[in-house]
């Protein structure tokens, strides 16, 4: 039997936000912070979105790691 094929209308669109090594999670999970070259990124879990980024966006540098206090 033949069928017919099935469209998808994007939802969202995400860029890269990770690159390797430490990562870390909000004691409530909320955040989701993660290293992404020079800069570290703060992903909203439930967005998906990032919405903040610290540090400068130099790629010449990475971050080896962070620690949350």
């Amino acid at each position: 039997m033949v069928r017919e094929k099935e469209n998808f209308v994007k939802q969202s669109t995400h860029t890269s936000f990770y690159t390797g090594g430490q990562f870390a999670i909000s004691n409530d999970g909320q955040y989701l912070l993660c290293t992404y070259n020079a800069l570290v990124h703060i992903l909203d879990v439930e967005t998906q979105q990032i919405v903040r980024s610290i540090g400068e966006d130099d790629t010449s540098s990475e971050i080896a790691s962070f620690a949350l206090f």
